[in-house]
């Protein structure tokens, strides 16, 4: 697993990151069908995440009904239906 910046996280991070997310029931958000649905009408709107990798994220949690944990929150504020948590 790697952190923020790029290097690999320890053994203890790790660890402490995967308690959190376990105490806020955060699981894997899974892309099929219905997500590309909701990434093709996301693209044709003003409120995209400007890259491809942030509108596929976006897009898994809409159709997840899911929130999104993220730092980067200034790439996410404008999606409409999106729930936005910053850790």
């Amino acid at each position: 697993m790697r952190g923020t910046k790029g290097s690999l996280l320890s053994k203890s991070e790790r660890n402490t990151r995967r308690a959190w997310l376990d105490e806020h029931r955060v699981g894997r958000v899974r892309a099929g069908r219905e997500a590309a649905t909701t990434l093709e009408s996301l693209v044709h709107t003003d409120s995209c995440p400007p890259g491809l990798a942030d509108a596929l994220i976006a897009a898994g949690c809409i159709t997840e009904r899911r929130p999104l944990l993220t730092r980067n929150v200034d790439d996410f504020v404008r999606v409409n239906g999106l729930t936005l948590v910053d850790p």
